[in-house]
């Protein structure tokens, strides 16, 4: 199987926002971050060092559309049956994508599916320096 196609197929016009400096906030199209991953390996990223993200607040909602955590999800099904459905059919043969900031740009609902069923790891791609995403910046012009 070819991953990067793969990756390719899967993301369509998903988009990352780094927010982590509000004076700098920058939109990464994960369509544009798919060449630069050519140059990386796949690592096995442990789950433990996702626990900030698993329960950070994501842009889903429950039914009083309170923002949940995906650790909200997969504690409690009933809070979201759509996502916990799709952590389960999801493709866990993609790897993740890791921002610098160690958040998550892909791979959400693969991450999900891990610890539902029980992973202590999960494959993905780490970026460690930001210059290495330049080229994925959208910009508002640009229609993302």
């Amino acid at each position: 199987m070819d991953i990067l196609n793969e990756i390719s197929e899967y993301v369509d016009d998903q988009v990352y926002v780094d927010d982590s400096n509000p004076d700098d906030e920058r939109t990464y199209a994960i369509n544009n971050v798919k060449p630069l991953l050519k140059n990386k390996e796949v690592e096995l990223i442990p789950l433990d060092s996702l626990q900030r993200q698993l329960n950070r607040d994501t842009p889903w909602r429950d039914s009083d559309g309170d923002a949940i955590s995906i650790m909200d999800v997969v504690s409690d099904k009933s809070i979201d049956p759509e996502h916990y459905e799709t952590f389960s059919k999801v493709d866990m043969d993609i790897p993740i994508i890791i921002a610098p900031n160690g958040e998550i740009m892909d791979g959400s609902h693969r991450v999900g599916n891990a610890v539902i069923q029980g992973l202590s790891s999960i494959s993905g791609y780490i970026f460690d320096d930001w210059d290495e995403l330049e080229s994925a910046i959208t910009h508002d012009d640009e229609g993302m």
